[in-house]
């Protein structure tokens, strides 16, 4: 919506409009042109609240006026700033006029303004900042090949690129301006406090000799954290790390809400707070260090939370999954909160914020074809659940097999078990309402987790039993069911991580008598750079559906009620996801 007078408009009115202007771009420029409040611009402009919403229609007009109108004060600055330094070109002072317009006018700024709940601080022009330096540059390529044709194609790209930069800057932090007063900051606001997404080279100012100095906004994005055990889960600013040399900057497009996560936080496993939680997760590569060669700017990917070594032991041994680099890793330090707090990141990811730095051989490229969100599955559900079915099951063609347990792993292992061509899947779950969703995996029969699944099983299957059980939950009674399930000389494999503090036991006899295995399945004993591409030929060749696995796509603010639904054992995965293109992450929907 673009923020109009009506036609007819009084005087009073417009006297109204530009005391709500005026009091909006006051408030703008007193945070660093970072943060705007609806509230305080009613309180400067001494109207309510509704007088700002009857004169603009809504905030997102409101935003876009403030926007334009700071936009064309600020190209008078730029002009103050060439006279003062000749030696400056031209061609930058006036792309950067015409590229801190352009970001006015960016719908994707808008649109991110527009999302924000009434009494949020509303972040002005501080969406995705990549996202609107390509736009812009793209923008002023055009403009300046037409303006300065002696300029060589390539010059006008970094003079494009350096003006927008310089602009983005002016948007986050103004400079002090002479030539006309700056009205004090309101009480309680923060100068300089740039919004999550905000990531480039900022202008910084001007060298005595004219060149233009150049340093770095901090690099804050939105994430989802713990600060202890059974504590609120809170949605803060995070200062992500430099992008070192062998390391990847990764815009996360989807993460799954895996029980791992639930287990950092209700003290089965024992991280460092506060923690950034999350490690199944799917992106684009926007960054990438100098002497990284296993991806490229752009890539799509799929993170990996287990990156073996290659020189162990255990990986040398083609066992990877079992590196020692990774084992027993719950969290390792990255970043820090916006307080200056050290953070520490779930598994070496901490996927559930909107960017993520990380190894390059922690990124797997993926094409570009697959559903980028739902990819993320790939990382940790999928290949634990297909990978155990392969690697460690070897469910061959005609054989029965028995899944105990239908959360997002248990799902999968349902699916993998059809991909290998099992006769007869048995999913088992202590929810009835879980029976839809192992139909849709490729479940062929479903029944309740209960005393009487192992009886119903045999007869299923001529008495026997199963020759194969997959127990994707982590409790003792779960594996007890898995047993029971299975013929004699049967496969069990266990692939939930379960508790120190709940045993399981069997007989002497029994072990001896029904001469069955059992074994665990650790992510799958996967090689992901090898397992992940050849499951998504799987999903690109239509033999898997990875929507199958999502049961409801959230936001951050929706975690906590997918750990909720976690504990109760509703649902299949929950999938967080981000939606860069509107500069903030998609609200809960199924």
């Amino acid at each position: 919506m673009t923020c109009v007078a009506a036609t007819g408009e009084s005087q009073r009115s417009r006297g109204t409009r530009d005391r709500i202007l005026d009091a909006a771009e006051r408030t703008a420029t007193d945070v660093g042109m970072a943060k705007l409040r609806v509230g305080h611009v009613a309180t400067l402009a001494g109207v309510s609240r509704q007088t700002v919403y009857n004169e603009f229609g809504d905030k997102f007009g409101l935003a876009q006026a403030v926007a334009v109108r700071v936009a064309d004060r600020l190209i008078d600055d730029i002009e103050v700033e060439l006279a003062r330094h000749p030696s400056l070109p031209e061609a930058v002072g006036w792309g950067m006029a015409l590229a801190l317009r352009a970001a006015a006018e960016q719908p994707l700024v808008q649109l991110t303004l527009a999302r924000r709940d009434d009494d949020d601080m509303i972040a002005l022009l501080t969406t995705d900042a990549a996202a609107v330096i390509h736009a812009a540059t793209h923008r002023l390529v055009e403009i300046g090949g037409k303006l300065w044709p002696e300029i060589a194609p390539e010059d006008h790209v970094l003079i494009a690129e350096l003006a927008t930069r310089m602009t983005i800057s002016h948007l986050v932090c103004t400079p002090s301006r002479q030539h006309r007063p700056r009205p004090s900051s309101p009480a309680g606001s923060r100068r300089c406090s740039p919004r999550a997404g905000i990531r480039s080279d900022s202008y910084t100012g001007l060298a005595p000799n004219g060149s233009v100095l150049v340093g770095k906004v901090p690099d804050m994005v939105q994430a989802l954290v713990a600060r202890g055990v059974d504590s609120e889960l809170e949605i803060c600013d995070v200062t992500l790390p430099e992008t070192g040399e062998h390391e990847v900057r990764v815009a996360v497009r989807g993460a799954g809400v895996c029980h791992s996560d639930l287990s950092m936080i209700n003290g089965v496993l024992a991280p460092s707070f506060p923690l950034i939680l999350g490690h199944e997760a799917s992106g684009v590569v926007t960054e990438a260090g100098e002497r990284v060669s296993r991806v490229s700017v752009g890539d799509h990917v799929v993170l990996n939370w287990t990156p073996p070594c290659r020189d162990c032991w255990f990986c040398l041994q083609g066992e990877p999954w079992l590196c020692t680099a990774t084992e027993g890793v719950a969290s390792v330090p990255r970043g820090s909160l916006a307080d200056g707090t050290p953070s520490h990141v779930t598994l070496g990811v901490g996927a559930l914020a909107e960017e993520v730095v990380i190894g390059e051989n922690a990124v797997i490229p993926v094409s570009k074809e697959l559903p980028l969100a739902e990819s993320a599955l790939l990382g940790c559900a999928v290949i634990t659940g297909v990978g155990a079915v392969r690697n460690n099951a070897k469910v061959r063609p005609g054989e029965s097999v028995v899944v105990v347990g239908l959360g997002g792993v248990g799902l999968s292992a349902v699916a993998g078990a059809r991909l290998a061509g099992a006769s007869r899947i048995v999913a088992l779950d202590l929810n009835e309402s879980k029976k839809d969703l192992a139909f849709a995996a490729g479940a062929t029969d479903f029944a309740l987790a209960d005393k009487a699944a192992s009886k119903l099983i045999r007869s299923l299957t001529d008495g026997r039993g199963a020759d194969v059980a997959l127990e994707c939950v982590g409790r003792s009674a779960a594996i007890r069911t898995a047993w029971g399930s299975t013929r004699r000389g049967g496969r069990v494999v266990t692939l939930g991580v379960g508790a120190k503090d709940d045993p399981v036991s069997f007989n002497g006899l029994e072990i001896y008598h029904f001469a069955r295995s059992l074994s665990a399945s650790v992510y799958g004993s996967a090689d992901p750079d090898v397992d992940v591409p050849a499951i998504a030929e799987s999903v690109l060749d239509g033999r898997l559906n990875l929507d199958t696995f999502v049961s409801h796509r959230v936001g951050l603010d929706g975690v906590p009620a997918a750990f909720e639904r976690m504990r109760s054992g509703e649902g299949a995965r929950s999938l967080v996801v981000f939606d860069h293109s509107a500069g903030s992450y998609q609200s809960d929907r199924k």
